[in-house]
């Protein structure tokens, strides 16, 4: 399967645009994370990043589902390839391939074109 995106706002940033999405992820997570292509953000492509690493997307926790839940795995961009990737908060260790994680919740903050 794959993430469930809902489009929180989106905003006109000099002729690029900041498109804010919250994802739920699914009930079997692939090792390495969830591709996040800039159709995911009705982007056709990404703005450059400053520092050339990577898409310029910033994921942070959904703070009401986090609060609830403190198990819930926490979200983290990949700097090499821009995956969404979910970390066991209490190991630090990426959630296992397969694993039922479709009640984890972030935003997902994309600038692009």
């Amino acid at each position: 399967m794959a993430l469930t995106a809902t489009p929180r706002a989106r905003y006109n940033a000099d002729g690029e645009f900041l498109q804010v999405l919250q994802v739920t992820a699914d009930n079997a997570y692939p090792t390495g994370g969830y591709p996040l292509p800039p159709a995911l953000f009705n982007f056709v492509g990404f703005a450059p990043s400053s520092d050339a690493i990577g898409p310029n997307i910033v994921a942070w926790a959904n703070v009401t589902v986090q609060a609830a839940h403190q198990l819930n795995p926490s979200p983290v961009i990949n700097p090499a390839n821009g995956n969404l990737q979910f970390f066991v908060p209490t190991t630090g260790v990426e959630v296992g391939n397969g694993v039922n994680i479709s009640t984890a919740s972030c935003l997902l903050n994309a600038l692009g074109h």
